[in-house]
């Protein structure tokens, strides 16, 4: 399921931010850029994943509980609550960080990928599948793009 989600959001990233319908169509510095971004979304996401794990172990086995000076809500949730709850919104980092790190490891390879075929030597022939959108009919086509490197 995280690789559907993963492969759902994969190709938004680049319309929103250069406006372009595929990535092929960015420059290298355009890449370069989004690699960066990549890198730092990259260890945002294991900080994110890293410390709900921390948070779980640290509600689930040293139970801190309630503050000194409880709030409403806590002693409303109570000792237990409060570490359940604790558990909760540490579980949902968890699952949220590791999302996050999937989309950017697909998100990285594509890109990778990308900047692998913008480098290639010269003599050298490309073939890609293209998706093709029709201006006037609004129907989508498939087809080959084949670049020439000389």
């Amino acid at each position: 399921m995280l690789f559907l989600a993963a492969s759902c959001i994969q190709g938004q990233w680049y319309y929103k931010k250069y406006g372009v319908l595929d990535i092929n169509y960015l420059s290298l510095e355009q890449l370069d850029e989004a690699r960066l971004n990549t890198k730092e979304e990259l260890v945002a996401s294991g900080f994110i994943a890293i410390g709900g794990g921390l948070c779980y172990i640290i509600f689930r086995y040293i139970k801190p509980g309630m503050s000194e000076d409880p709030s409403f809500f806590e002693e409303l949730l109570g000792d237990e609550g409060v570490n359940k709850l604790g558990m909760g919104c540490s579980l949902a980092a968890i699952a949220g960080g590791s999302v996050y790190w999937v989309v950017s490891m697909s998100r990285k390879a594509s890109i990778n990928a990308t900047i692998r075929s913008k480098q290639s030597y010269s003599g050298s022939l490309s073939i890609s599948p293209q998706i093709i959108p029709g201006i006037r009919s609004g129907n989508i086509y498939s087809g080959f793009a084949f670049s020439i490197k000389f």
